[in-house]
């Protein structure tokens, strides 16, 4: 909790921004940020599995909406794959909002998780899709 508090004001003060999307928002496009990213993604494996690791777990469900069209022990019920099925027919809200399992090559997301997420979050029509060819 303290290293996302430290996280969150840093990036408060880089970005001169109060609300976390516009932090983050504005650090998806600064190109220093990006370079490091694409830098760390092509020469540091132990990050790409992190970052891969990461993005297995998308797409992020909202929990209250969950429990509202499946009760509170759906997390217990359901294993993670009939989970996403069924809250993909209910309407489920989550998060990168149009997010589809079919634009992930293989378990990962390579395409800057951030900088996705950030596009994916700004509107429901992707500009930038979540895949890059091994």
């Amino acid at each position: 909790m303290f290293r996302w508090i430290a996280f969150n004001g840093w990036m408060a003060a880089v970005t001169g921004e109060e609300r976390d999307f516009a932090m983050i928002a504005a650090l998806a496009v600064e190109q220093r940020m990006i370079a490091a990213y694409d830098g760390l993604m092509s020469s540091n494996e132990e990050f790409r599995a992190l970052v891969d690791g990461f993005a297995a777990k998308w797409p992020v469900l909202s929990v209250s909406s969950v429990r509202a069209k499946f009760g509170y022990d759906a997390f217990l019920k359901y294993d993670r794959s009939a989970l996403l099925a069924a809250c993909a027919t209910a309407n489920v809200k989550m998060q990168p909002v149009a997010w589809a399992a079919e634009s992930r090559v293989g378990s990962s997301c390579y395409a800057s998780s951030i900088k996705c997420a950030v596009t994916f979050s700004m509107s429901r029509s992707p500009k930038r899709t979540c895949m890059i060819a091994h």
